[in-house]
């Protein structure tokens, strides 16, 4: 059994249409705005998500870290995500199977600065035995945690990103800034 997550954001093709018609652009021109504004907000937004996650040999970030395994997996799910016909897809999952159990730990289980810990089963970096554990930052119930962290910077990039592409007046930036959400 897996962790998984899959947020999206976008407008549909009937959608891009409409705004097109009562615009003075065509289909393809409103498209291309909206999949600039979802492609920058993706960019920003996976950036701010792998510093929440952090990187798998370092003690930064807030996922647990016992070897590194489990931000590896969820860093290389998370840069599968894309935008692709208007739609922005975020992906957050992992398929190790001790994830669940690990998301069931308080912030007191997880959370450690230079305390002794064993690796049961050798991981990607070849680690197995007694390991020093330390990541100070880790949070219990992390990947619901980190869904709603996701789900906060989306909001967030988005207007960032409109702002940034969306830039100029008048009707058509009004309209495209109402309808992207």
């Amino acid at each position: 059994m897996s962790l998984q997550n899959q947020i999206e954001v976008g407008i549909d093709k009937g959608k891009i249409k409409y705004i097109a018609g009562n615009l003075t652009l065509t289909y393809d021109q409103v498209k291309q705005m909206i999949e600039d504004v979802l492609s920058l907000t993706l960019k920003l937004t996976i950036s701010d998500i792998e510093a929440w996650i952090g990187l798998p040999q370092e003690s930064t970030g807030h996922v647990p870290k016992r070897t590194g395994t489990l931000r590896k997996d969820l860093l290389d799910w998370l840069h599968g995500s894309n935008v692709y016909q208007g739609i922005m897809t975020l992906i957050l999952k992992t398929n190790l199977q001790y994830a669940q159990d690990v998301n069931a730990y308080t912030t007191s289980n997880v959370r450690h600065q230079g305390q002794k810990g064993y690796v049961y089963y050798p991981n990607q970096f070849g680690m197995r035995g007694p390991v020093i554990l330390d990541d100070p930052r880790a949070v219990g119930h992390f990947f619901d945690q980190l869904i709603t962290f996701a789900k906060e910077r989306i909001k967030i990039n988005l207007l960032k990103a409109k702002n940034q592409v969306l830039g100029m007046t008048g009707q058509a930036s009004k309209t495209l800034r109402k309808e992207i959400q």
